[in-house]
């Protein structure tokens, strides 16, 4: 006797990924009546008139008599044909309203968008061709906080609340080539400068003033951005005054060593803490440089507090002398730098 071949069992997850099959051609049936819908309207409005055609039955034939002059009498010699009934017409109207024009203002806002941001992406790699061609270190980039919705994919919702208390940032992996190529040594540090926002960017290239642009300077937490953009904690938006996919120069600088920086606490209760200068040292490690008039914060047992950068005062540099000198900002990383706490 043969015995019956054995029947395998179902592969693990073959149910699931069935369950999720059919979910997946639910919803594209779901999107292709969405669509379907939205045609008609579409169709609907923009050629409301009726479908009307006029047939003179004379002598058992078919024909259509130019010089007869039509009667909305003649009832009985006239057919019409409406594409729509005036029922449908009133229902279709109403939805019109209710959800076309919204989807529809919506989507072409959108497309709007996409264009202004295809057009501004296509300016940025042309000024960085530019910029690559003429050995300078500077790089047109769109900026973006770094936060749930724009999420880089491995950080988790601990690192980004924690970076929010930094100045660290991401950045492309073309600007980690130039920093090995030229050997840069750490700390790694950058200048992130604004640009007019308008509509021509050639036009605001030109009226750009690198004096008067607000700036803030920072530091790579890693090289994972998509290429032309970077993203930032959320305090420095706020000190540019800037929104998201804003047009931002990217500059690699070498800050000096900070000697002193001078911080006004925003909220008073951060004097009464135990240690209060202790609490202030073991979060200000995760920043590696200070910017005068910038807010910065910390968090510490759960509550977050926020400082004032009143000024910074560093190094001029001189391996003779000693001459510290006030500076826009200020390397604090590595280096011995006194704290002052104004009232």
């Amino acid at each position: 006797l043969v015995s019956p071949p054995k029947q395998q069992a179902p592969a693990a997850g073959t149910a699931q990924k069935k369950n999720q099959w059919e979910m997946k051609m639910v919803l594209k049936l779901k999107l292709l009546l969405l669509l379907l819908f939205s045609s008609i309207v579409l169709a609907h409005r923009l050629y409301p008139s009726q479908l009307t055609q006029i047939v003179s039955l004379r002598g058992g034939e078919d024909e259509y008599d130019e010089d007869e002059e039509y009667s909305e009498d003649e009832e009985d010699d006239n057919i019409e044909f409406s594409f729509f009934s005036a029922t449908k017409k009133s229902s279709l109207n109403t939805l019109w309203e209710k959800y076309g024009r919204n989807f529809l203002e919506g989507f072409m806002k959108r497309a709007e968008v996409a264009r202004e941001r295809a057009v501004r992406e296509q300016y940025i790699e042309d000024f960085n061709a530019r910029q690559i061609s003429a050995g300078i270190f500077c790089r047109a980039c769109m900026i973006l906080p770094i936060d749930d919705l724009f999420d880089l994919g491995g950080s988790t919702s601990i690192i980004r609340d924690k970076l929010q208390y930094s100045d660290r940032c991401f950045l492309p992996q073309s600007i980690s080539a130039v920093l090995m190529e030229r050997r840069i040594e750490v700390p790694w540090q950058f200048q992130i400068k604004t640009i007019p926002q308008t509509n021509d960017l050639e036009e605001s290239a030109q009226s750009f003033n690198p004096l008067s642009a607000s700036s803030v300077y920072c530091s790579p937490m890693d090289f994972r951005a998509p290429e032309n953009f970077i993203f930032v904690p959320k305090w420095m938006m706020h000190h540019l005054g800037i929104q998201p996919f804003s047009l931002v120069l990217l500059s690699w600088v070498r800050l000096r060593d900070g000697v002193s920086i001078k911080l006004r606490p925003k909220q008073k209760s951060f004097h009464k803490l135990p240690n209060p200068r202790i609490a202030l040292e073991s979060e200000l490690k995760y920043y590696s440089s200070a910017t005068a008039s910038t807010t910065i914060s910390i968090r510490h047992n759960n509550k977050q507090y926020d400082f004032f950068v009143d000024s910074c005062v560093g190094k001029d540099g001189s391996l003779t002398e000693f001459n510290p000198e006030l500076c826009d900002a200020v390397s604090i990383q590595d280096a011995d730098v006194s704290l002052d706490l104004l009232s």
